[in-house]
């Protein structure tokens, strides 16, 4: 019988430092292959007690990144995140208001930079166009933890929809 701290063998690191082990698997439920050719489903298992949570980013061994999202509650064994991997460090601007002296209505100022972030984005462009919904042929799905907002720019696209989904924040871009 393997025991606990053998059974989580990778070394992680957060952005703080923070230093801990898990185990990278795919999904068992991601077994067949996909409709649209996707990555596969990634999931972390960590010791129940590992300081890590959703929204925190991530680097294995290898160099390579991941965002970390909520999957399952804890559990006596193990918890489980989702891992997405993290494909592009993208640029981040969102405009400052501020209010006009005369007349004291609020107004965009030039973008401020906010950095450049980690964020997966989906790698095929939408084909069809929903009439309903409005949503350009050329709009971009994005996945990211940083605490994006409506109207931010990410690289030179505009967030028109923004969703809070599993404690990361996924957002369309146009």
């Amino acid at each position: 019988m393997m025991r606990i701290p053998q059974r989580f063998h990778t070394e992680f690191s957060t952005a703080a430092g923070f230093i801990f082990r898990g185990t990278l698997s795919v999904a068992p439920e991601s077994h067949a292959a996909p409709a649209d050719f996707a990555a596969p489903r990634l999931w972390l298992r960590v010791h129940p007690e590992c300081g890590v949570a959703a929204r925190d980013e991530v680097t294995d061994e290898q160099g390579r990144r991941f965002l970390l999202a909520e999957h399952e509650l804890a559990g006596t064994v193990y918890r489980a995140f989702k891992a997405f991997p993290l494909t592009h460090q993208v640029s981040w601007q969102r405009m400052s208001t501020v209010v006009d002296a005369l007349t004291q209505l609020p107004k965009s100022t030039t973008p401020a930079e906010l950095g450049p972030i980690w964020v997966l984005r989906d790698p095929k462009a939408r084909v069809f166009v929903v009439l309903q919904t409005h949503i350009s042929p050329n709009a971009q799905t994005i996945v990211t933890g940083q605490a994006i907002a409506l109207n931010d720019t990410i690289a030179g696209k505009v967030i028109k929809r923004l969703n809070p989904v599993l404690g990361v924040f996924l957002a369309e871009c146009e």
